[in-house]
């Protein structure tokens, strides 16, 4: 609690000022190798769990809680699939046949 001071004016009105607190300063904990090796430990599973999801995230796969895909979701499956499937024959046929190929592979699954 603030401890307050009275003053006397010129004129001989009172006023009341309001001490300030003393600011309380943080003091650096000690730290020793068993907590580092536990932090280091937390700071590395977080890591691979935001990694986890980011990957997720970014492969525009279908998640396993989602059994649908998005129709962005499955245009992108169905590039990377038909692009892998032309990889694989040399580019030797027609864009659209591989694309075709890779629809038909998403429907069976």
């Amino acid at each position: 609690m603030a401890k307050t001071k009275t003053t006397t004016a010129k004129k001989g009105a009172k006023k009341t000022v309001a001490k300030k607190a003393p600011v309380k300063r943080k003091v650096a904990k000690k730290t020793t190798a068993k907590t580092t090796k536990v932090a280091a430990g937390a700071r590395k599973k977080a890591a691979k769990k935001t990694a986890t999801k980011t990957a997720a995230a970014t492969t525009g796969r279908a998640t396993p809680t989602s059994p649908e895909r998005t129709p962005e979701q499955r245009v992108r499956e169905t590039n990377r699939i038909a692009y892998m499937l032309a990889e694989k024959d040399g580019f030797a046929r027609d864009p659209e046949h591989y694309w075709l190929a890779a629809e038909s592979q998403l429907g069976q699954e």
